[in-house]
């Protein structure tokens, strides 16, 4: 799913700390799954 959501949002990857860029699709994942 990771792909899927910096496919839908690739300004992710201008999130130069790659610890914070996979909780921030974590989080996304997350929400999109709880939410709908």
């Amino acid at each position: 799913m990771r792909g899927r959501i910096i496919k839908m949002i690739p300004e992710i990857e201008w999130i130069q700390n790659k610890e914070l860029q996979n909780k921030v699709v974590a989080t996304i994942e997350d929400a999109l799954k709880t939410g709908g």
